[in-house]
């Protein structure tokens, strides 16, 4: 790839990810404000507080990618990381794990009763869930479109690496 093209499709995902990012933001604050005004736990206080944050770094990440011409390693690898995290949703012997920022595109296998696979949609979703409620049921799923986002900004990261070795070369 050259580092045209990388630049270019990091452009595409900064911005891509800065316009979420926002929108996930604004729904966090507004349900954060509405769940301290019905006095909400201390976990939930603390998991807005932590997605508040989340998203806030985010935004502020990819506004560094996509206005600075050198672009940091560092700030796409955790760009990178950033979309890993929201790869997976698995619900396994009643551990629940999922994050879901920006449109979700989701084939998963669930066994409850019966298997069945399928394919969830949705336009747009700012969700978090890490809990645990015994039962039997075992869902997987991998959502594509941060997968994808992964995909593609570690190949960035290997072109800007490259650049970098050419550089030193020279």
């Amino acid at each position: 790839m050259t580092t045209k093209k990388a630049n270019g499709f990091l452009a595409v995902i900064n911005i891509y990810q800065i316009i979420i990012y926002l929108i996930c933001l604004s729904t966090f604050v507004l349900q954060a404000i509405e769940n301290l005004e019905r006095k909400m736990n201390l976990i939930f206080a603390f998991t807005y507080i932590l997605l508040i944050v989340l998203s806030a770094y985010s935004i502020y990440l990819n506004a560094i990618l996509l206005f600075r011409k050198n672009k940091p390693r560092s700030f796409i690898s955790l760009v990178a990381w950033l979309n890993f995290l929201q790869i997976f949703y698995f619900s396994i012997m009643g551990l629940t794990y999922f994050l879901f920022l920006g449109p979700v595109i989701m084939p998963y296998f669930n066994y409850t009763d019966s298997m069945s696979l399928g394919v969830h949609f949705d336009l747009l979703n700012s969700n978090f869930s890490l809990y645990y409620k015994e039962n039997d049921k075992i869902a997987i799923g991998i959502n594509l479109i941060p997968m994808v986002i992964f995909i593609l900004l570690s190949w960035i990261h290997k072109s800007v690496l490259m650049e970098e070795y050419v550089r030193q070369i020279e």
